[in-house]
């Protein structure tokens, strides 16, 4: 199988084989998050399958995993998790019981993190907030003159993603006018 083929079939394992959730409540948000997420690869491989594609397999798998980590399988508790907590002693309350959120959300913004604090958004004075990929890009497009700060161990590129989903969005998009949250 050529490698680029295989790469790009690996991304859409990726996209669709996320955590099951540990609740009922847990299920909404894992629906909302893989169907974002299905509809990313629908839209790389019908591209790929086009009698005449505009980019190549390379190019789409990168454009689809680049689509995929603005849409973190986060939000929710996984069953994984869930059972980690109650081998370590937990009630199923406490083992059901999403972390609070990063200090980059907004109090207004009800959306969950997407992962763990990997960035701190700087503002033009240099006073800065620490946030995951998601509420850091929210953060970063509310800002005049902010920059993305990766931290010492986040993943490679996280600062750059954020910068480039903050480049997506309306500041302060969590107001609800209509637009894309």
């Amino acid at each position: 199988m050529n490698a680029d083929i295989r790469d790009l079939l690996a991304a859409v394992v990726e996209a669709l084989d996320i955590p099951h959730p540990a609740t009922e409540g847990g299920a909404e948000v894992y629906d909302r998050i893989r169907n974002e997420r299905a509809t990313h690869v629908v839209v790389a491989l019908r591209s790929v399958l086009d009698d005449k594609p505009l980019m190549d397999v390379e190019w789409t798998t990168a454009y689809l995993r680049e689509q995929l980590a603005k849409h973190p399988a986060a939000g929710y508790v996984t069953v994984a998790q869930a059972h980690a907590k109650l081998a370590a002693g937990k009630s199923w309350s406490e083992a059901v019981a999403l972390s609070p959120r990063c200090p980059a959300a907004h109090p207004e913004d009800l959306t969950p993190c997407g992962g763990p604090v990997v960035v701190t958004i700087l503002d033009r004075g240099n006073a800065g907030a620490d946030g995951c990929e998601h509420h850091g890009a929210r953060l970063l497009a509310s800002l005049e003159g902010g920059r993305p700060v990766a931290k010492p161990d986040a993943p490679a590129g996280a600062a750059i993603r954020v910068f480039k989903a903050a480049g997506n969005l309306r500041p302060f998009c969590w107001l609800g006018r209509g637009e894309d949250q």
